[in-house]
């Protein structure tokens, strides 16, 4: 589902474009507010809030060609379609010192920390004086800064060491996405046998999407007169190897797209890895230099970010500069998709739904309902499926008919699973509901229990029936997170009717011996409203 806009949110390829330099541009266009296919929407961006020692910092508002951190943050949050953000590193300049955090990066990108999946950038590593002679943190050495601020989004597997901080990967719709730490000195080193460089290789292995990206800092292709800095190449290896299809930088502050490329540099319209960087955040802009081998298709020197498509097998993209003029587009089709195909379960933004029948934002298929009479008995489930978190347990009276007051809040499990013996009704159903004054996301965390030993390569399937009477169009998302990895999420709008629906989604685990947990959220629910949940499970 996608975010709605709110002015101040909780901190928390057949290419079409050419160089934009010189580029003639309607300034009446800005950027679209959603889709009409219901694909993920990813905003991509790096290198963003200046030090407020910077002379051109103006007190936060910085000028045309340096700090434009508040006019491109404030962009992307004017685009209300995105799902998530991946942060390409270096989010406060000039080394991360928690003061200049609280002037500079929180009160413009920190607006997007709710949906920030950051990776690590070389500022965030940097000791000694700053450019404005000021000191760095001497826990930059192990990034300590980054990690403590963006925590878990970060860090999503607390048990790596040192040298292992900062790599993750999780499935967003079709896609599989990696998020690696290019800084090599710090993570162990980014050769062939690095821990980090075996474990992309192995998690590659795994990856069963038909699309895959990564992302990190430091570009192999950079558009600079040095040419390609090769210590990345081993990492393009494995993705090339894998079939992977685009990966995103930033650390070049400007933006720059490539033709199809092997690890090489050569075109390769093929098997080619499309590369992306967009150091447009906020810091100072450079050029691409004539000299550049491989020269980028495209570019520009101007503050922005990408608004990126995540297809059911292939992708777009479209650079927004700062004033929301539209800039260098893209298409392109992943390697892993035996032919592109629109997914057949979305319904388009601007079509009614029909009642009873809750649709999906994202990639996630719906299991039709009864659009006549709220069923009475459980959902049938295939005798191959083993259920795990069953659907008939006994309900907790002290929480019957209540309202779940709780945020991201844990429980005893028991209490969330309605009797099936009782129809789907309010009383029998746990109501989520909003008591804060604003927009906010409320839901049930890790329901009933989480799944306490997985089974590697099994699909485990999750289900609720929801029920949305008063709330519009209400987003709800079905959360499936394995340890280690960052969730698998199924993103549904819900139709405002008196119908109960019944939302699915699914998850292949990775692992043997790992937990998943399940999360039932209403993302961004109004103040004062409620949505109705009821019997939820998870079988295999």
């Amino acid at each position: 589902m996608k975010r709605p806009l709110v002015a101040l949110a909780a901190a928390g390829a057949m290419f079409v474009g050419a160089s934009l330099l010189g580029q003639a541009t309607d300034l009446s266009s800005t950027a679209q507010a959603s889709t009409a296919t219901g694909d993920p929407v990813i905003g991509v961006v790096g290198d963003m809030a200046c030090d407020p020692q910077n002379p051109a910092f103006y007190g936060g508002t910085g000028d045309q060609t340096n700090c434009g951190e508040l006019a491109t943050s404030t962009r992307m949050l004017s685009d209300d379609s995105l799902d998530a953000v991946l942060g390409l590193g270096d989010y406060q300049y000039d080394c991360d010192d928690p003061q200049d955090f609280a002037k500079s990066y929180t009160p413009t990108w920190g607006r997007l920390n709710s949906l920030m999946d950051p990776v690590a950038g070389n500022h965030e590593y940097l000791t000694g004086t700053d450019a404005f002679g000021a000191t760095c943190p001497s826990t930059n050495a192990t990034a300590d800064t980054f990690f403590n601020y963006f925590g878990s989004a970060a860090l999503p597997n607390l048990t790596q060491s040192a040298f292992q901080q900062g790599h993750f990967s999780f499935d967003l719709g079709n896609w599989h996405i990696i998020g690696l730490n290019g800084n090599c000195s710090h993570a162990g080193g980014c050769g062939a046998t690095s821990p980090q460089t075996t474990w992309l290789k192995s998690d590659l292995a795994n990856d069963t999407e038909p699309c895959t990206l990564a992302y990190w800092h430091q570009p192999l292709f950079t558009g600079l007169a040095k040419g390609a800095n090769t210590a990345y190449k081993p990492w393009w290896d494995a993705l090339y190897a894998a079939h992977a299809d685009v990966v995103l930088n930033g650390h070049v502050h400007n933006y720059q797209r490539y033709a199809a490329l092997d690890p090489a540099g050569s075109a390769d319209p093929i098997n080619g890895i499309t590369e992306y960087v967009v150091g447009t955040g906020g810091e100072v802009q450079v050029g691409v230099s004539v000299k550049a081998v491989p020269a980028p298709t495209a570019s520009a020197v101007t503050f922005g970010y990408m608004r990126m498509t995540l297809g059911a097998g292939t992708w777009s993209t479209q650079f927004v500069d700062s004033t929301g003029v539209l800039g260098d587009s893209s298409t392109g089709a992943c390697h892993g998709a035996s032919a592109p195909t629109p997914t057949d379960t979305a319904t388009p933004t601007d079509t009614a739904t029909p009642a009873g029948t809750a649709t999906p934002a994202g990639t996630a298929t719906p299991t039709p309902t009864d659009t006549t009479t709220p069923t009475t008995t459980p959902t049938t489930t295939s005798p191959a499926l083993q259920e795990l978190l069953p659907n008939n347990s006994v309900e907790d009276p002290t929480l019957a008919g209540k309202p779940y007051l709780g945020k991201y809040t844990s429980n005893d499990g028991v209490s969330w699973v309605s009797d099936v013996a009782h129809a789907h009704d309010q009383t029998h159903s746990i109501q989520i509901h909003n008591v804060t004054t604003g927009l906010d996301d409320v839901g049930l965390k890790n329901m009933p229990a989480t799944i306490t030993s997985t089974t590697k390569g099994t699909t485990y399937h999750a289900s609720v029936w929801v029920q949305s009477a008063t709330v519009q169009n209400q987003a709800i998302w079905l959360k499936l997170a394995e340890t280690g990895r960052k969730a698998s999420i199924g993103k549904f709008t819900v139709p405002p009717d008196a119908g109960w629906h019944q939302l699915t989604w699914q998850y292949v685990a990775a692992s043997t011996g790992s937990s998943l947990g399940y999360s039932v959220i209403a993302k961004q629910l109004p103040a004062g409203q409620s949505v109705y949940a009821d019997q939820f499970s998870v079988t295999r």
